[in-house]
C-alpha cells in the first residue's frame, strides 16, 4: 500500500466485549494485529464483562489496547460502553473468540466507505483445529452455524460479532440490548424499521471456533428459544401454533440432511455424517425444550439460568 493510500484511510474504532475468555483473546488481538489496515489507524478496544480476577490482572498487562470495564452482564452492554468510548466515527465490531482474517478490516472500511449510511455485516466461518480429524459440531456449525448472508437477506440483521458501521448509524439506531434480548437480531431490526439498511460483505470474514461440547450448543439453543417463545407470546400467537412449529423443527433435521450432503463447506463423507447426527440430535433436542417451555410458569421463565 502507497503512503498516499494509508493517509486516505479513515481511523476506525475496533470494539471487542470480553469475558473469561483470555486465551481466545490473545488471539483475537494478534489477529488484529497482523491487519492489512495501519495498526496506527485503529484504536482496539476491550471492553471486560465480568471476568475472574486472573483474567483482569492479565488484561493490565496488555499495552496496545483500551481497557474498560461493563459491570452489567450482557455483551451489547459491554459494545455500547465501547463505542461511548470510541475516539473514532468509523466502528468495526469483533467477538473476542474471533479470529480476522488479515483483509477483515480493509473489506469492512471499503464496503462502509461506499455505503455509508449501511451497516455492514461479514462472513463468519469455523476455525477447524485439526482438518484431519473434525469434530461433530466443527462439521455440523460449518454448514448451519453463522450464515450471516442468509440473516441479512431473510431477516435484516447480522451478528454483532462481526459488524460495522459509522457512529451516525449507532446514534440513529440506538445502543444494542441487553442480555434479556437476542441483542443482533434486535438491533437490526431497529435498524430496518428505521430504514437503515444492513448489508453483506463475503470478504470481510472472521473465522469463531466451534463449540466443544453438545451441552454449549444446548444452552445457546434454550437462549434463543426462550427469546422466540417470548415473541411468540407477545404476537399473540397460540400454543397449538408454537406445537406445530415445534414439530417442524424436529422434521426439519431429517430434511436438512440434504443441505449437508450438498455443502462445500465439509469436504468427505465422514464429516457430511458426523454433520447429520449432529444435526438430528440438535432439532430434537430443540423440539422437545419448546414442549419443555410451553409447561413452565412465569417464574420458572425468568430464571437466571437461562441469561448467561
Amino acid at each position: 500500500m502507497t503512503s498516499d493510500a494509508k493517509d486516505d484511510l479513515p481511523a476506525v474504532s475496533v470494539i471487542l466485549p470480553h469475558l473469561n475468555q483470555i486465551g481466545w483473546l490473545e488471539k483475537s488481538l494478534q489477529a488484529l494485529r497482523e491487519q492489512t489496515y495501519p495498526r496506527d489507524k485503529m484504536q482496539i478496544i476491550v471492553v471486560d464483562n465480568g471476568s475472574r480476577p486472573e483474567a483482569l490482572e492479565h488484561l493490565k498487562s496488555i499495552t496496545d489496547i483500551t481497557v474498560l470495564h461493563e459491570s452489567e452482564p450482557g455483551p451489547g452492554l459491554a459494545r455500547n460502553l465501547g463505542v461511548r468510548n470510541a475516539a473514532h466515527d468509523f466502528l468495526a465490531f469483533i467477538d473476542s473468540d474471533c479470529l480476522a482474517a488479515p483483509d477483515w478490516l480493509m473489506a469492512a472500511i471499503a464496503k462502509l466507505r461506499e455505503n455509508p449510511d449501511c451497516a455492514i455485516g461479514g462472513d463468519v466461518r469455523i476455525g477447524i483445529e485439526d482438518p484431519d480429524n473434525w469434530t461433530d459440531l466443527e462439521a455440523y456449525e460449518s454448514v448451519f452455524a453463522y450464515r450471516m448472508d442468509n440473516y441479512i437477506k431473510k431477516q435484516n440483521f447480522t451478528g454483532t460479532g462481526n459488524l460495522a458501521m459509522k457512529r451516525a448509524t449507532y446514534d440513529k439506531v440506538g445502543p444494542f440490548a441487553g442480555i434479556n434480548v437476542a441483542e443482533d437480531r434486535d438491533w437490526g431490526r431497529r435498524a430496518h424499521n428505521l430504514g437503515v439498511r444492513t448489508l453483506y460483505c463475503s470478504p470481510m470474514r472472521v473465522y469463531h471456533p466451534a463449540r466443544k461440547e453438545f451441552s454449549e450448543m444446548q444452552q445457546k439453543w434454550r437462549r434463543h428459544t426462550l427469546h422466540d417463545f417470548e415473541d411468540h407470546r407477545n404476537a399473540g400467537k397460540s400454543l397449538l401454533a408454537w406445537y406445530a412449529r415445534a414439530f417442524a423443527v424436529f422434521a426439519s433435521g431429517f430434511v436438512h440432511i440434504l443441505k449437508i450432503a450438498t455443502s462445500d463447506r465439509v469436504p468427505g463423507l465422514r464429516n457430511k455424517v458426523k454433520a447429520a447426527r449432529c444435526l438430528i440430535a440438535i432439532r430434537s433436542f430443540r423440539a422437545a425444550f419448546m414442549v419443555t417451555l410451553s409447561r413452565l410458569s412465569e417464574e420458572e421463565l425468568k430464571a437466571p439460568q437461562w441469561n448467561r
